[in-house]
This record gives structure tokens, sequence and C-alpha cells, in this order.
């Protein structure tokens, strides 16, 4: 199988203690906005003080619309796009071949326990389709962390998945981990002025489950 990388790109395309308030937070652009309109409709309520080590705050809410919304950005970062980036097309290209994928069309949906990608994908021997990622997560009352499994090949044009499976459920996961890595970085932050991770993960048919941690202090691990 061939490497995830973005290849050629074508087309046209603060003081730790100090009340967290999502306007100030850095991140992408789209994720502040998203994450602004959530507080102010009380969706998602920023915590009010720092968190300390281990602790993390109320699962958060990203409606299957706003995660629609979001997942396309989220994918172009995994493929080295900026978020000024105009160019839609990402070539992937490994011995010859090439695969054509665009970030921005890029789909998604959910249900209990599961996150469907639906990817673009355009070659020479294939034409246009589109592959279907299936990535099985935690749900709500089932927590798995983390952790997602996925089928070993996606669903799509046979000449697409045969050559390009594992990037393609890379690039699923990636978009997964990227998303609630930006929501959990927007959140708010822990003590030491770090930005917040993501610790868990769920879905359900509303959509997608997001729970910030602050970092466990792993300083005499590395001694």
């Amino acid at each position: 199988m061939g490497r995830l990388e973005p290849g050629v790109e074508r087309g046209t395309a603060a003081d730790p203690a100090a009340p967290v308030d999502v306007p100030t937070q850095q991140g992408p652009p789209d994720v502040v906005r998203e994450m602004m309109r959530l507080q102010q409709q009380q969706i998602f309520v920023p915590p009010a003080k720092p968190l300390p080590p281990g602790q993390h705050l109320e699962p958060i809410r990203i409606d299957l619309a706003t995660l629609r919304t979001l997942a396309p950005g989220a994918a172009g970062r995994v493929l080295g796009q900026s978020d000024a980036n105009r160019v839609t097309e990402v070539i992937w290209s490994e011995g010859g071949d090439e695969l054509s994928i665009d970030p921005v069309k890029l789909d998604v949906k959910t249900t209990t326990g599961a996150i469907l990608f639906s990817i673009p994908v355009r070659c020479d021997q294939s034409g246009q389709g589109v592959a279907q990622i299936v990535l099985a997560v935690g749900a709500p009352g089932q927590g798995a962390g983390m952790f997602a499994v996925a089928a070993r090949r996606p669903v799509g044009p046979p000449a697409v998945v045969e050559r390009w499976a594992d990037p393609l459920v890379a690039l699923a996961w990636g978009t997964l981990v990227e998303l609630a890595s930006s929501i959990s970085q927007v959140a708010g932050r822990d003590v030491n002025g770090d930005e917040l991770i993501p610790g868990s993960i769920a879905a359900d048919p509303d959509g997608l489950l997001v729970v910030p941690y602050a970092r466990h202090p792993l300083g005499p691990l590395l001694k």
C-alpha cells in the first residue's frame, strides 16, 4: 500500500490563571467560529479556570450539521493545506500511480458508535467515485477513549480501494483526530497554559461527542 502523503497539489480552486474564553483561543478559524456559536447557544460552556492535570471537561457535542461543516477543513489540514489555501485538489503520487482527492467535498455521517467518511476520489483507472470508510468508535455510555477500528478495505471503486486502502483509512482517522484535537484546543487550557487534548470521542445519530482533557504530568517518566 502507498504511504499517506500529500504529493503535489493542483486545482483552482495569557495568564494561565485567568478564565478561559473561546474568542481568545488560538485554533483553526472555522473551529473557533463554530465553538463561539456553540458557546452563544449555551451548548458549550467554557471552563471558568484552567484544568488541573488529568481533569476533563464535560463532553462537547458537535451536532451532525456542524461536524459536516468542519470535517472538510480538518481533512485539508491533514493533507497539508493551510486555512488560506484555495487549492482544493490534492494528488497522491507513488510508483507511477496517482489518486486525486478533493477534501472540500468530503462528507461525514454518524450513527451509534460509528462514523462514516465519504471521500471523493478520481483516477485514470476508475474515473470519479467515492471511497467510504467506517470508523467504529465509542458511543454514549460506552467509552472507547481515542481508539477506533476500521475495515481493512474501504468501500469504493476497486481500482482505488485495492491500491490506496491504507492511505484512505489513514486520512479518515487523521481527519477525526485533527477535528477532535482542534475542538479540544479551542475549548480551554490547563494550569500550565497548554491547550487541552482529546481524551475520548463517541458518536451517535446526532453527531460527535468530544471530551477534552488536561495532560497528565509525565515529567518524571522522561528522566
